[in-house]
């Protein structure tokens, strides 16, 4: 639920709820949501996840000097840090949210919802959706939703640095960390294919067995672990 911040009391974090909540705050079973639609966290294979995480931070990624000058502003890690690969859970909304007000509340609902295990790290717009289409083909016995890895390239930050304006930072900065982003996910992307060409025989065509929980908040695909998120 939403309410728009000039309508909230003074003492709550954000104007956003969760359903059926009393309180913005996302930090106990109080402010769990009191309906669940299912598609408010996946959780995929680690096991293939770590495997893809290895081989994409054998690559040597790109940086440009302008990317790394406007790092400089946020002087403090991990925002001034050069491009790497790292392991960390993505955030969804139809809403492109902006600002650390927002940032730290989605960071926040990440927590609740992942029992304290999820970290919020990358904002997205579509994949929830794409992974409960899979989910539900795996469900009519069309796929494996083990198979399932999810990489992102993280091309600007959702929180502006302590010289900006939040609005300044998404309207005008210039971040030039668009282009660099793209040809990182396509180098990182490319060495994992040859993995998987390279080592099918042996290893992928039988398929890395998840030793986590897969699936959604309902346990849709009934799987012998017990889920560990909701």
């Amino acid at each position: 639920m939403e309410f728009d911040s000039r309508q909230i009391p003074s003492n709550d974090t954000s104007g956003y709820f969760p359903q059926n909540a009393n309180f913005p705050d996302e930090t106990n079973a109080i402010d769990y949501p009191g309906s669940i639609y299912g598609t408010e966290v996946f959780e995929l294979n680690d096991n293939l996840k770590k495997r893809f995480v290895y081989i994409a931070g054998l690559q040597t990624l790109n940086d440009s000097a302008h990317a790394q000058a406007y790092r400089e502003t946020y002087g403090y890690a991990p925002a001034n840090q050069p491009p790497a690969v790292i392991e960390c859970d993505s955030g969804t909304s139809n809403v492109y949210w902006s600002g650390s007000t927002l940032g730290d509340a989605f960071s926040a609902y990440t927590t609740l919802l992942t029992n304290g295990s999820g970290l919020y790290c990358a904002s997205q717009q579509e994949d929830n959706a794409i992974l409960e289409a899979l989910l539900r083909a795996d469900m009519m016995g069309s796929i494996d939703f083990s198979r399932i890895a999810l990489m992102r390239t993280a091309s600007d930050f959702d929180r502006a640095p302590p010289t900006e304006t939040e609005v300044y930072h998404l309207l005008y900065a210039a971040q030039a960390g668009f282009g660099i982003s793209i040809d990182n996910i396509f180098i990182a992307g490319s060495a994992i294919v040859e993995d998987v060409l390279m080592y099918w025989e042996g290893m992928y065509e039988e398929g890395l067995r998840p030793g986590n929980y897969i699936g959604d908040l309902f346990d849709s695909l009934d799987y012998f672990i017990s889920p560990d998120i909701g």
